[in-house]
């Protein structure tokens, strides 16, 4: 081949003799079952989950491993090691949620009851996407406790300063139920 150094829109590749040769579906069973049963016995590590899509996956998997269709054994594979990561962050995200227990902010029971019926389902994509919900949800904890702590001072201070009834109500709404960190720095703002 022979390639110009200058950078150019109208510059070619040329191949002299060039060739292609398909090998066809010549791959080691065996090496991809190996794969597969090496997921198989991680995938028991995580016995008494209840994750109806790691479930799924591995039963699945067993299914490909009796098989000799080396492609369905490789896909069953990536589908259990797809289904274990998401059972693992599943498992470490309900952890990091069982921190704040007792929390009764309605985002964030609702993100953990969410997160909760996509493990019951089989889809692994709305496992994730409950997972990624929960983690902002987690955050969003974090980010309103110091505030609401704050807002809770505030409204006494508000109610002797003579501030406006309805934002004073506002406030203890907010303070009883926020929506969001948002709603509770929204009413700080008002008081």
């Amino acid at each position: 081949t022979r390639r110009s150094s200058d950078l150019r829109f109208d510059d070619w590749l040329v191949f002299d003799s060039f060739t292609l040769t398909y090998l066809g579906n010549e791959i080691d069973v065996d090496e991809v079952k190996s794969n597969l049963q090496a997921a198989l016995d991680e995938a028991n590590g995580y016995e008494g989950l209840s994750v109806n899509a790691l479930t799924n996956a591995i039963a699945e998997a067993q299914a490909a491993l009796s098989g000799t269709d080396a492609t369905a054994i490789a896909a069953a594979s990536m589908k259990l090691r797809d289904a274990l990561a998401l059972a693992s962050d599943y498992t470490n995200v309900m952890a990091e949620a069982e921190a704040f227990d007792g929390e009764k902010l309605a985002f964030f029971t609702d993100a953990i009851a969410a997160a909760q019926a996509a493990a019951q389902g089989t889809s692994l994509e709305e496992l994730e996407d409950a997972i990624k919900n929960l983690r902002t949800a987690i955050s969003d904890v974090r980010a309103v406790q110091e505030p609401m702590k704050f807002l809770a001072a505030t409204i006494p201070f508000a109610q002797q300063e003579g501030v406006s009834a309805d934002i004073i109500s506002k406030a203890q709404g907010t303070l009883e139920n926020p929506a969001s960190a948002e709603d509770v720095n929204s009413s700080l703002n008002a008081l």
